[in-house]
């Protein structure tokens, strides 16, 4: 009976220093839990970091400057669509890095491509005519008429403010004039797009 009294009371004495060591409802897998919450602590302000810092580079109203020789080379170089004509010197390029908008000048008093159509009104193409002209076109084809602008959000010291109504002609998405032995042209952006530059540009002001 004492041996039997004496192998509970040394049991009792392990149950109650193992327990002391390990409280009750954590047991030995506290560990294992710590560890994925330090590594979600030291992640969560390097991703809120990252967020942070895009939304802070987040902006619409950014445009590059390109030049080219000839518009040979600028279409060789992917930088002139390809129905600009053949002969034009001192090609200027202004683009929009956010979108599809264009601006294009170049020494040229030569004939259009028959690819390009005639507009009957002066700086005012018809739905049919643009829905015509954009349908040639891969940059704009899908996208709905009434989603693309028709006025520029970029400016360029080469280009006449409201160059754009005079235009005579559609070259895909391209609106063209001619004047004083300078070809001009303008692609416009989707409305998505220049509705945020020219907030941005407003802001700016």
């Amino acid at each position: 009976m004492m041996k039997n009294q004496t192998s509970a009371q040394a049991q009792t004495a392990s149950d109650l220093s193992a327990r002391a060591a390990h409280p009750a409802g954590t047991g030995r897998r506290r560990p294992r839990r710590v560890l994925p919450l330090l590594a979600l602590a030291a992640v969560l302000p390097l991703a809120l970091s990252a967020c942070g810092s895009f939304d802070l580079n987040d902006k619409y109203d950014d445009a590059a400057s390109k030049t080219a020789p000839t518009s040979e080379e600028g279409k060789s170089d992917g930088l002139l669509a390809g129905w600009v004509p053949d002969g034009g010197t001192d090609v200027k390029v202004e683009q929009r890095s956010t979108g599809h908008e264009r601006l294009m000048t170049m020494a040229y008093d030569g004939d259009l491509p028959n690819t390009c159509a005639a507009i009957a009104t002066a700086g005012e193409p018809t739905d049919t005519e643009l829905e015509a002209s954009y349908g040639t076109d891969s940059r704009v084809k899908d996208i709905d008429l009434a989603d693309l602008d028709t006025k520029p959000t970029l400016t360029a010291d080469w280009w006449p403010d409201g160059q754009e109504a005079k235009t005579t002609h559609l070259c895909g998405r391209w609106w063209v004039s001619q004047e004083d032995g300078n070809l001009y042209a303008f692609a416009p952006d989707a409305r998505q797009i220049s509705d945020k530059v020219r907030s941005e540009q407003a802001a700016a002001e």
